[in-house]
């Protein structure tokens, strides 16, 4: 791939820009020891994009971004393990990319463990689409997750997502069940907007949260929770 021929400057009204590496698997894939680099400037650089995929692991690499270190969107049976994350928007689950497919808004058993974030907006990041049809979000574990330098939320979980925001108006299309969180800590950045928890759920959309041993310092606004998960007070 020539850069001059595709990143002309003009962002995403110039010239469509190809990805750098698509792996298209239906499972099985073990990868290591990867080292994405995306200088500053970017929009939309996710690290490892995963969808429609079962039996993925990712283990021992380097994400320097500025959007999600890793955006699972659909599939099963996922490791990241010991993945270190810089300058973008955390370890993620973005999910509810169809209107009618229920499949296509399903991720289940997912484990993100030994991984640190820095410099980033988000530590964690779930999110579901409001304007997607129905789903389900179940059995997520994040373990062992260390933060540093964090400037908006150290965890993000929203179920309001539309059109590329948050719409302050939850749905519980997309449900988010069995989310384990253990030993996940660090610091924010200490700027006046950063917030350590924000949890949005819409009607019966979050069930079942086990939380231990989370300790996010240094925000500047007070966690904003309208859901309780067992083991954490907001």
């Amino acid at each position: 791939i020539q850069g001059a021929d595709y990143w002309d400057g003009e962002g995403d009204s110039g010239i469509t820009k190809p990805k750098f590496l698509t792996i298209e698997t239906t499972g099985g894939s073990y990868l290591s020891d990867i080292n994405l680099l995306n200088c500053n400037g970017g929009h939309n650089t996710d690290g490892f994009d995963v969808s429609g995929s079962t039996g993925i692991t990712v283990k021992n690499s380097v994400v320097n971004n500025q959007d999600d270190c890793v955006a699972v969107n659909q599939g099963s049976d996922m490791v990241f393990k010991n993945l270190t994350c810089s300058g973008g928007h955390g370890l993620s689950l973005s999910v509810g990319q169809s209107t009618s497919d229920g499949s296509v808004n399903t991720v289940k058993n997912v484990t993100f463990s030994d991984c640190s974030v820095t410099n980033s907006a988000n530590g964690i990041h779930i999110k579901t689409h409001s304007d997607a049809g129905t789903g389900s979000i179940s059995d997520i574990t994040y373990s062992n997750i260390k933060l540093s330098k964090i400037t908006k939320y150290g965890i993000n979980i929203q179920e309001d997502y539309e059109d590329g925001s948050a719409t302050g108006s939850p749905l519980g299309n997309i449900p988010i069940s069995n989310l384990e969180l253990e030993e996940v800590t660090g610091t924010m950045s200490g700027g006046s907007s950063s917030m350590a928890v924000y949890i949005l759920c819409g009607t019966d959309g979050c069930s079942e949260w086990k939380w231990s041993g989370v300790s996010i310092t240094n925000a500047k606004k007070d966690s904003s929770c309208n859901f309780t998960p067992s083991g954490y007070s907001c």
